[in-house]
């Protein structure tokens, strides 16, 4: 798809400054940030649950982040045991 876009001087030198920078010429620039913009808004309801879970399971509660600490560590263990004399994944 070919698209022209009009834009002011001062937006065109803004453009050609911040692609020179990165060492890229203005019409590659353009590209990455289209992509990473557009990207990043299909990712972004993913992210924002993610969010939402570690705020949830957030805590400063020592018994809790103890106790956190202590599955983590038993699932680990788990997970070697069952490696049927492959190596570890936690040595």
């Amino acid at each position: 798809m070919t698209l022209t876009i009009h834009v002011t001087p001062d937006l065109e030198a803004r453009l050609r400054d911040e692609a020179s920078r990165v060492g890229a010429p203005p019409e590659q620039f353009v590209m990455d940030v289209l992509r990473a913009r557009l990207t990043a808004s299909r990712n972004s309801a993913l992210i924002d649950l993610i969010r939402s879970w570690r705020q949830q399971d957030a805590t400063d509660d020592p018994a809790e982040l103890e106790a956190r600490q202590r599955l983590f560590e038993q699932t680990k263990a788990a997970l070697d045991a069952n490696r049927d004399g492959e190596r570890k994944l936690f040595p």
